[in-house]
C-alpha cells in the first residue's frame, strides 16, 4: 500500500513537473521500498472500454475499436502509459471473409510503439512479480499481425497520446485489396478546435448546392484567390488547394500522412505555445492564426510540426456550399510558417511557399 501512495504522489508531483525539489526525497524512497509492489495488471478494466466501442463494417469483416482513457490504461496494463506519451487502442475483428487479412499498424500510428519499446519503458521501475506482471500483459496485447478466413481476433495498438478528439484509421492487406475503418472517436484532454465548430449548422437548411464536375470547375474560377483578415480590407495567404470528401473523412489521409488537428486560443494553448518558442521545442497543436474566407474564419486548421513551435506547416480549410459527386469540397491554404518574433500582432513573421494549384480536383490530396 504505502508502494502505491508513493507512486501516485511521484507521478502527480514529479513526472508531470509540479514540485521538481521532491524528487529526490522521492526516489530515496521509492528505492527504500524497493519498487516492488506496484499495482498488479487488472484485465477486468476491459469490461467498460469495449462496452463503448464503435463499429465500422465493410463487407465481410467487422471492426470495433475504443481508445482507453489514461486512467484505464494504468489499470489494465497496472503501468501509466500516459507519462510516456502512449495512448493505447483496443480493436476487435471479425474476419467472415473468404480472405486472410494482413493487420497493418503503420496505418493507425504511422509512428506506433512496439509491444517492445512500451514493455521497457513501463517496466523501468519495476523489479520481480510485478514487472513480469507488467510485461506479461504488454507481450500479450498487440493485436495479432493475422487474421484468418471464418475467424476473430482482438489486440491493441499503442499509439501516440492525444486528447479531445482521436481520428484514425484501421487497415488490412488482403492480398488483392486494401481494407479501411475510419474512426473519429471523442476522448476526455484538451479539446481541438475543430471540436468547437457546429458544421451542421454553418449553411442555412436547403442552402447547399448539388453540382456536376463542370459547374464545379465554374465556381472554382469565380472564387477569390485569397484568404482576408476578419474585416476583409486585406489578402492573407492564397486559396491554392480544393479538397473533396464526405465530412471528416476528408481529413483521414492528413492525418495518416502526419498532420495534426490544432487546439484553440485559451490560456492554457498561449502558455503552451510561450514555452515552446522560448525553450525552441516542439508543439505539435499549436493553434493556428485566424484567416477569413466566406466570411469567416477557416473551419478547420491541421499543421506539420517540425522540431520547434518555430516551423511548421499550416493547412486551412473553409467548407463550400457546394457538393460534387455527392462530397462536400471545401477551400484551403497551405504555407509553411518560420517564427521568428512573437512581437508581431499575430504572433509570427511568415515566409509563405506557395503550393501549384491541382487540376485533378478530386484525387491529388486524398483517396476517395
Amino acid at each position: 500500500m504505502a508502494e502505491t501512495v508513493l507512486w501516485r504522489i511521484w507521478r502527480g508531483a514529479v513526472a508531470r513537473r509540479r514540485w521538481p525539489w521532491l524528487a529526490a526525497p522521492l526516489l530515496a524512497l521509492l528505492a527504500a521500498v524497493g519498487l516492488s509492489g506496484g499495482p498488479e495488471p487488472d484485465r477486468s478494466a476491459e469490461q467498460v472500454f469495449m462496452s463503448r466501442a464503435e463499429v465500422r463494417q465493410h463487407g465481410a469483416v467487422t471492426v470495433r475499436a475504443a481508445v482507453l482513457t489514461d486512467d484505464e490504461s494504468q489499470r489494465y496494463f497496472g503501468a501509466p502509459l500516459a507519462d510516456h506519451g502512449i495512448q493505447a487502442i483496443w480493436l476487435s475483428v471479425d474476419n467472415a471473409s473468404e480472405s486472410l487479412l494482413e493487420f497493418l499498424p503503420i496505418v493507425t500510428d504511422p509512428e506506433y510503439f512496439s509491444e517492445a519499446e512500451v514493455e521497457q519503458l513501463l517496466g523501468a521501475w519495476w523489479r520481480g512479480g510485478t514487472h513480469a506482471s507488467i510485461k506479461a500483459a504488454v507481450a500479450q496485447a498487440p493485436m495479432p499481425a493475422l487474421i484468418p478466413r471464418k475467424q476473430a481476433a482482438a489486440g491493441f495498438v499503442f499509439t501516440h497520446r492525444e486528447g479531445g478528439l482521436k481520428l484514425f484509421s484501421v487497415g488490412f492487406e488482403t492480398g488483392s485489396e486494401e481494407l479501411l475503418f475510419r474512426f473519429a472517436i471523442p476522448i476526455s484532454g484538451t479539446a481541438y478546435a475543430i471540436q468547437k465548430v457546429d458544421f451542421g449548422n454553418i449553411y442555412p437548411p436547403g442552402s447547399i448546392e448539388d453540382v456536376d464536375l463542370a459547374t464545379l470547375r465554374q465556381k472554382l474560377a469565380q472564387l477569390p484567390c485569397c484568404t482576408t483578415n476578419k474585416s476583409d480590407t486585406a489578402n492573407g495567404d492564397p486559396l491554392n488547394i480544393v479538397v473533396v470528401g464526405r465530412g471528416l473523412d476528408a481529413l483521414f489521409s492528413f492525418i495518416g500522412r502526419g498532420w495534426k488537428l490544432d487546439e484553440p486560443f485559451d490560456l492554457h494553448s498561449i502558455y503552451r505555445t510561450t514555452r515552446a518558442f522560448l525553450f525552441r521545442s516542439e508543439y505539435l497543436n499549436a493553434p493556428v492564426s485566424p484567416l477569413h474566407v466566406f466570411g469567416r474564419q477557416q473551419d478547420v486548421a491541421l499543421q506539420k510540426a517540425r522540431n520547434t513551435v518555430s516551423l511548421r506547416n499550416h493547412l486551412r480549410c473553409g467548407w463550400h456550399h457546394s457538393r460534387s459527386m455527392s462530397s462536400r469540397f471545401g477551400l484551403a491554404k497551405s504555407a509553411a510558417t518560420l517564427a521568428s518574433s512573437l512581437l508581431r500582432k499575430s504572433g509570427t513573421l511568415r515566409h509563405i511557399g506557395l503550393v501549384l494549384q491541382s487540376t485533378r480536383i478530386a484525387s491529388t490530396c486524398f483517396r476517395t
